[in-house]
């Protein structure tokens, strides 16, 4: 699961190229420079999601390798490879109703009070009174 998942997360499909000129959009620089800045070196590699036109896939495989080797050097940019997986875009309804679901099933936060003290109950704190008289004896003389 963890390698699907992480295969998944390190794929441009559609929405990070620009659909005129062919080139990384934004969101797609922004996608690239994640994953090689936080992935760690063993599993930074770059995925781009076949289309049905081979020219497109070619191209696109060249523009994100361009990229990659601008900025990150040659031996990176061998790591970017086609793949027939293409992730499911998540719409913002769909993350909010999973965010609302698991919020919803979390426990709501108690303070443990067993633990006792640590209070003050307030009384005297001043030094108690009286009086040291000096010696004399009572028996009457």
């Amino acid at each position: 699961m963890y390698t699907a998942g992480l295969a998944g997360e390190s794929t441009l499909s559609d929405a990070h190229f620009d659909s005129e000129t062919g080139n990384l959009n934004q969101m797609g620089e922004q996608k690239i420079q994640m994953i090689f800045r936080n992935l760690p070196e063993s599993q930074r590699g770059l995925l781009i999601a076949e289309t049905r036109d081979p020219n497109q896939n070619n191209q696109r495989l060249e523009v994100a390798r361009n990229a990659v080797r601008e900025w990150y050097g040659e031996a990176y940019a061998s790591q970017v490879a086609l793949t027939g997986r293409v992730p499911e875009p998540a719409s913002g309804a769909k993350v909010y109703a999973v965010n609302t679901r698991y919020l919803s099933n979390l426990p709501s936060p108690t303070i443990d009070n067993s633990a006792g003290g640590g209070g003050s109950t307030g009384g005297d704190t001043g030094a108690a009174g009286g009086s040291s008289g000096g010696g004399g004896s009572s028996n009457g003389n």
